[in-house]
C-alpha cells in the first residue's frame, strides 16, 4: 500500500514544476490564456494552482482543448489514453491534500462523439473590453490618471493611480494594468482583507504582484476577455520567492481565485442583448461556420431593434441566409 505523501512534499512537488517553467522564461498565465480549464463531463472549472498546472501542460504539449477527464471518467466512458501521451498531476484538497491525475480530451482515443475535442460547445458571448470597464465601475475603486505616473494601487487611500489611456501603446495594455490593480484592490480591509493599510516591502509586495497577475489571468480566462499583453512584473524574484516557501504559490493562487470571485460576483448580469447574441453565435458557428462579428448581428443597435420587433436569433439568421442565397 502506498504511503500518503506529506502535504509539504506535495507543495514542493507542485511548486517545483511551476518554478521550472518560470526559470525557463515560460509563464503559463501570460499572453492569450485559453479559458479556464474544466472537467469535461460536468463543465465545472478547475481552480487555484490546478489552473496553472493545466495551462502549463497545454503550453508545453501544444494542446488546444481545455477539457479534462480523470482516469475513472476515462474507464467508465470506454476510452483510453493515446499511446505516448501522459496525464497531468494535480492537487486534490479534500478530504486532505493529495495528488490525482487528469488527461486532456486531445490525448484520448475511443471517446463518444460528444466528447471529441472538436465537438461544438455553447460559446461565450463575444469577448469585449467592456467587461473590464464593468468590473472597474462595480468595484467602486477610484482611478486617478496622472501623466508619467507608475501604475500603482495605494491601499492607504484605496485608489488606483496610472497614466492616461492615451499614454499606453494600446487599449489592451491599459486594461491589463487596470485588471492587475483591481485584483490588488480586492485585498483592502474593506473587501477581502489580504493586507493592512501598510505593506511589508520584503514579502508582501512580491506576493501581491503574484496575486495580481494570477487574478488578472483568471479574470481574463473566466470572463472571456480578449488576450491581454504580458505584465510588466519581473519573473526572476518569484523564482526565489516561491523556492523559499513552496506554500506561497498555493496561497497566491487561492487569493487570486477569491479576488476573481469577488469581482465577478459584482459584474452586472448578462443583458438581454448579450443573451440574444450568445444564442445567435451558437447557431452561426455550429451550423454555418462563421462568427457573429462577420454579420450585422454583432451590432448592439441592430439586436435592440430585433428585440423590439420580437425577432429571435433563429429568425434573423434564417432571413440572412435566405436573402444571401
Amino acid at each position: 500500500m502506498n504511503t500518503p505523501l506529506h502535504p509539504d512534499d506535495i507543495s514542493r512537488f507542485i511548486t517545483g514544476r511551476l518554478i521550472g517553467s518560470l526559470a525557463a522564461g515560460q509563464v503559463p498565465w501570460r499572453g492569450t490564456v485559453p479559458g479556464l480549464p474544466e472537467h469535461a463531463l460536468t463543465g465545472v472549472p478547475f481552480t487555484g494552482v490546478n489552473v496553472l498546472l493545466l495551462w502549463q501542460a497545454m503550453q508545453q504539449r501544444s494542446l488546444r482543448s481545455g477539457r479534462w477527464l480523470t482516469g475513472d471518467d476515462l474507464r467508465q466512458l470506454g476510452g483510453q489514453v493515446r499511446a505516448g501521451e501522459k496525464p497531468v498531476t494535480l492537487a486534490r484538497y479534500r478530504p486532505s491534500l493529495s495528488l490525482f491525475k487528469v488527461i486532456n480530451l486531445e490525448q484520448c482515443d475511443g471517446l463518444p462523439d460528444t466528447l471529441q475535442p472538436v465537438w461544438p460547445l455553447p460559446p461565450r458571448p463575444q469577448p469585449s473590453l467592456n467587461v473590464a470597464r464593468d468590473l472597474l465601475q462595480v468595484s467602486g475603486v477610484p482611478v486617478i490618471h496622472r501623466d508619467n505616473a507608475l501604475p500603482v494601487y495605494r491601499a492607504l487611500h484605496d485608489r488606483i493611480e496610472l497614466p492616461p489611456a492615451a499614454a499606453y501603446a494600446g487599449e489592451q495594455a491599459y486594461w491589463q494594468d487596470i485588471l492587475n490593480l483591481l485584483v490588488q484592490a480586492t485585498g483592502h480591509p474593506q473587501r477581502l482583507h489580504r493586507f493592512g493599510l501598510t505593506v511589508d516591502r520584503r514579502t508582501d509586495e512580491v506576493q501581491e504582484a503574484l496575486v495580481a497577475e494570477l487574478g488578472a489571468a483568471f479574470l481574463t480566462a473566466g470572463l472571456g476577455l480578449p488576450g491581454l499583453p504580458a505584465s510588466r512584473h519581473e519573473v526572476a524574484p518569484w523564482v526565489s520567492f516561491l523556492h523559499d516557501d513552496p506554500w506561497r504559490l498555493f496561497r497566491a493562487a487561492e487569493a487570486a481565485r477569491k479576488a476573481m470571485v469577488w469581482l465577478s460576483e459584482r459584474r452586472p448580469a448578462m443583458t438581454t442583448v448579450e443573451m440574444w447574441q450568445k444564442m445567435a453565435t451558437l447557431i452561426l458557428e455550429t451550423h454555418y461556420g462563421f462568427p457573429l462579428d462577420d454579420t450585422t448581428l454583432g451590432c448592439r443597435s441592430v439586436v435592440e431593434r430585433h428585440l423590439e420587433c420580437g425577432i429571435t436569433p433563429l429568425m434573423a439568421i434564417n432571413w440572412r441566409v435566405f436573402t444571401s442565397g
